[in-house]
């Protein structure tokens, strides 16, 4: 599995070359975007599709998971100052999350009594990481956030079950985020992605 990480910082200021290197739907779906940070994590995240994965055809599937049929299998993910693009030969799901204090209520909602258990005591790093598990497995699924979350148990070294499938999970720590990623053997490496790489 590869994982490719842009710091939308990268982006700042070019704005306007970003967005002319997009697909014409990948650039009106950014530019549909209020918000400035916002519009930087699509763009980045369109960028990074476009460099990795190409321009498409993309369909969705039954869940609405994006594919390229018979291409490569990939995930899309952005949060905070990062935009993330998975890709494997084989179904994936990856999410990116900073750490920082969680919502309580919003964990209330979304984990169980055993992972608010295993969460005490050190609440920002492991709600991202809890909650970045949680996405990459419905993610691989393509189930989306609909899916009773609290059921999907992803402590360390669980196996998820999403829709009575199991898969696989790996998290690593990257500059103050979480990254994880579900699929049948979900190792990687968060390779960081260059403004000139991407625009290549």
């Amino acid at each position: 599995m590869e994982v490719y990480v842009l710091d939308i910082a990268a982006l700042r200021g070019r704005e306007e070359a970003a967005l002319a290197r997009l697909t014409p739907s990948r650039r009106e779906k950014a530019l549909r975007l209020r918000n400035p940070e916002a519009r930087l994590r699509s763009a980045a995240a369109g960028l990074l599709l476009r460099r990795y994965i190409g321009d498409g055809p993309f369909v969705r599937e039954a869940g609405g998971k994006p594919c390229i049929p018979g291409g490569p299998c990939f995930s899309l993910s952005h949060s905070g100052s990062y935009a993330l693009l998975a890709v494997d030969g084989a179904r994936l799901g990856a999410d990116i999350e900073p750490m920082a204090p969680p919502r309580p209520a919003l964990a209330a909602r979304v984990f169980s009594a055993e992972e608010l258990r295993w969460m005490a005591g050190d609440e920002a790093r492991r709600f991202a990481y809890l909650w970045t598990r949680k996405e990459a497995a419905l993610k691989w699924d393509g189930c989306g956030v609909a899916y009773p979350l609290r059921d999907v148990c992803v402590l360390p070294g669980e196996r998820p079950v999403v829709n009575g499938r199991g898969c696989a999970l790996y998290s690593a720590e990257y500059r103050g985020y979480w990254i994880s990623a579900a699929g049948d053997e979900p190792c990687f490496v968060p390779r960081a992605v260059t403004w000139e790489e991407v625009m290549s």
